[in-house]
């Protein structure tokens, strides 16, 4: 959702067209979910694989050694889209504009873990401690040789195309370096067993390294190090057989997230981040049913994208930080006999946090995509061991976003902090079990957007997308 402004674009000949953007005020009303609001010609064509193995070695009974492995290839062949891969809709009647463009982020991901698993006993206490060592690689390459950023045409969310002049194209293109990572860590858990209460203590020590592609100098830039030692621990009580209260701390290290293609500074990596974590909470279990109740905590670090006069794009940058405090409530269990149930609300307070020079009007604003109530509800019939039916229900409350410069994404102290509104989605599916040539089979089939409702929901920080329409998904799982 666009702000009001104006643009420069140049058109599939190269020729300069100035864009007067009125701007959004409010949310238009959610168009037809099932029809197709791309231009002509937009398309993607990608292929990937990847490979695990994963393995337990028992020594005895209090000895366990442990590997895992992975590896994942993902290329774009074909990357026809919207540049950014969205539209900006720029007023209130629902116009927005074809810009288009070509782009490819071929990656490959390497990961391996060693570890060993060791019961023992410390007078009273049991213990269960993991060492382990872990390592994980990330290659990403860019694309050269494509075309920028062309308008091809207008439309309208809810009358259709107004005019396209040419079909939005494939131009072939090679590849390039963007940007390496790595990040290793060693964590220590020990999980402790004492009469009613249980405790764990652990220790993570993390480093990472990256490095991103100068496409001026054709060479790596300065490798970026950096590393983290994080704590974790839990503490839990339960005085009898159906009630448990317990609390704990946590906290995560990960690698800074880096800039794409649609940011001036394209390929640099953003420093680490590190989220901070607090629960605390109490389980109810009798005949057959599941209470929780649950308050959190988090803290994290924030990214947003940020306009820098004299530059054409946007620069991804870290500044301040969100915090989620919240409650949950859930209970699930067995209603009657083939009967079982479960329902969940939560409710969320996320808000932005020590921003700095130029972002200071987003503090104690709502954090874009996270609204403050959410419920879901589940039916499941189980007419036997080989079939069930399930019934869902999903709601999600007002979620908050703001509207963003047309054709960067970013958000301004001059956006409007606008709402999608409220909606309920219904799910049905039903499971069989059986076997092909005494193989086990599990078939599903599921109905999501049962009712082919129409809604807009908020995502990845401020783009807001148009509901999936009805959709059914048919799966087969093979026991071999």
């Amino acid at each position: 959702m666009a702000n009001p402004g104006t643009a420069t674009v140049k058109d599939a000949n190269g020729n300069s067209i100035k864009q007067t953007i009125p701007g959004v005020t409010h949310l238009p009303s959610a168009p037809d979910g099932g029809k197709n609001y791309a231009a002509a010609g937009t398309w993607k064509a990608g292929y990937g694989w990847f490979a695990t193995l994963n393995h337990e070695q028992y020594m005895n009974d209090n000895w366990t050694l442990f590997a895992n492995f992975g590896y994942s290839r993902q290329k774009l062949n074909q990357n026809v889209s919207p540049n950014m891969s969205s539209y900006w809709i720029k007023d209130d009647a629902g116009n927005y504009d074809f810009l288009q463009t070509n782009s490819a982020t071929p990656q490959r991901s390497y990961y391996a873990q060693l570890g060993t698993k060791n019961k023992f006993e410390t007078g009273a206490l049991k213990h269960e401690v993991m060492l382990s060592a872990d390592k994980a690689w990330r290659n990403r390459n860019g694309s050269t040789t494509v075309p920028g950023t062309i308008l091809v045409g207008s439309s309208n969310i809810f009358t259709g195309t107004s005019f396209q002049d040419v079909d939005a194209r494939y131009v072939g293109y090679t590849t390039r370096p963007n940007n390496k990572t790595s990040i290793w860590g060693v964590s220590l858990l020990d999980s402790i067993s004492f009469g009613k209460w249980d405790a764990m203590l652990g220790i993570h020590k993390h480093a990472a390294t990256a490095k991103s592609w100068n496409t001026g100098s054709k060479s790596w830039g300065k490798e970026i190090k950096s590393d983290a030692t994080c704590p974790t621990y839990s503490l839990s009580y339960a005085p009898d057989e159906h009630v448990m209260f317990y609390g704990n701390h946590a906290e995560n290290f990960d690698i800074g997230a880096s800039a794409g293609s649609s940011y001036q500074n394209s390929g640099e990596v953003l420093p680490p981040t590190k989220v901070k974590q607090n629960e605390v909470g109490v389980k109810y279990q009798n005949k057959g049913a599941m209470y929780t109740l649950a308050y959190f905590d988090i803290d994290q670090a924030n990214n947003v994208s940020k306009d820098v006069a004299g530059y054409t794009k946007p620069f991804l940058v870290q500044d301040g930080k969100v915090n989620h405090k919240g409650l949950e409530l859930s209970v699930n269990g067995k209603l009657a006999d083939k009967w079982y149930g479960m329902v969940g609300l939560a409710y969320l307070d996320a808000k932005y946090k020590n921003m700095g020079k130029g972002n200071e009007y987003k503090n104690g604003v709502r954090e874009s995509g996270q609204g403050k109530w959410s419920a879901s509800a589940a039916l499941e019939y189980k007419a036997d061991d080989n079939f069930s039916v399930i019934g869902r229900a999903t709601y999600t409350g007002t979620t908050p976003f703001y509207t963003v410069n047309y054709n960067s994404s970013t958000v301004t102290k001059d956006s409007k902090h606008l709402e999608a509104p409220a909606y309920m989605v219904y799910d049905l599916g039903v499971t069989y079990n059986t076997k092909l040539n005494s193989v086990p089979v599990k078939f599903s089939a599921m109905c999501y957007n049962l009712f082919d409702k129409d809604y807009w929901t908020v995502a990845r920080g401020d783009q807001v997308y148009l509901s999936t329409p009805r959709t059914f998904f048919l799966s087969a799982e093979f026991s071999l």
